[in-house]
């Protein structure tokens, strides 16, 4: 009787790498560059409780790794990663999890906002110089229902009026910051690094243009060597959240009507103006526009 005998042999596959999606820690824009020295943050499946022995590797460089959260890591860009195409990992005890590559440029400017979505309020603050000297500073950002940040309004006064930034990806310029207030310019003062916290920059603006003509909100935007970074969202000449105040005028006077809301808009419906004879006309507001 003739016996077989067979060999099975198991070997343990190596687990392909998950997708990593790389973005500014300040704008999250998946579609922008990244800096040297920068923010970051990237997003992927394979980070997973236990949240420890992460590490990330640029190119042949290891990056701080300062925040780890479950599907997310934040670091800090390596200083002297050279501009073009860089292989980023992600990596534990057991090897790479998480890949891949992202476009280096000298500047990746981001401004850091309230929502920490990269949109609406900045996480800034506005500093009022009066005329005798004192000063005065208030957040740019106020909490609003349902965990939200919008907005804070402030009046444009005769005091002089200069706005703080923050943000990243900015300290590698080599020429120059321009700025605009519901398009108009404002004078840059500063663009450096921020000096307390690694990777962040700030960024000095006044003293702000009068937009007196202008209420509500209007976008502040930010260009750092012909780069536009994130626009963000700034609301002068407007009451306080909760609080009263007169806005844009109706184009006709009127009593008596109706008011409706649909989509954000405000409806007028009708009314009895100064003329006393009973109108059918729509009047329609727009608050973000104040108009």
């Amino acid at each position: 009787m003739t016996r077989l005998c067979a060999l099975l042999i198991i070997g343990a596959s190596a687990v392909e790498p998950q997708t990593l999606s790389i973005v500014s820690a300040a704008s999250f824009d998946p579609r922008g560059s990244l800096a040297p020295d920068m923010i970051v943050t990237a997003f992927s499946s394979a980070i997973v409780p236990p949240l420890t022995g992460y590490s990330v590797n640029v190119g042949n460089s290891s990056a701080r790794v300062f925040s780890v959260a479950e599907g997310q890591i934040s670091f800090i860009m390596p200083a002297g990663v050279p501009a073009g195409e860089a292989a980023i990992t992600v990596r534990t005890q057991d090897g790479v999890v998480a890949a891949a590559t992202a476009r280096i440029a000298p500047v990746a400017p981001g401004i850091f906002t309230a929502n920490s979505s990269g949109t609406g309020a900045p996480a800034g603050q506005l500093l009022e110089i009066n005329a005798d000297g004192s000063r005065s500073a208030f957040d740019l950002f106020q909490a609003a229902p349902g965990g939200i940040y919008l907005p804070r309004p402030f009046f444009m006064n005769p005091g002089e009026l200069f706005i703080i930034l923050y943000g990243t990806g900015i300290r590698g310029r080599s020429g120059s910051v321009t700025a605009t207030l519901a398009g108009r310019p404002v004078p840059v003062l500063a663009a450096v690094a921020q000096g307390t916290f690694e990777g962040l920059d700030q960024i000095n603006l006044g003293p702000l243009p009068s937009v007196t003509d202008r209420r509500g909100e209007v976008d502040l935007e930010i260009t750092v060597d012909g780069v536009t970074a994130n626009r963000v969202t700034v609301a002068p000449n407007g009451p306080a959240l909760g609080q009263w105040g007169t806005r844009g005028q109706l184009l006709e006077a009127n009593s008596e009507m109706a008011v409706g809301e649909l989509a954000g808009k405000i409806y007028v419906l009708g009314g009895y103006p100064a003329t006393r004879q009973t109108k059918n006309t729509v009047q329609l507001y727009d608050p973000i526009q104040d108009r």
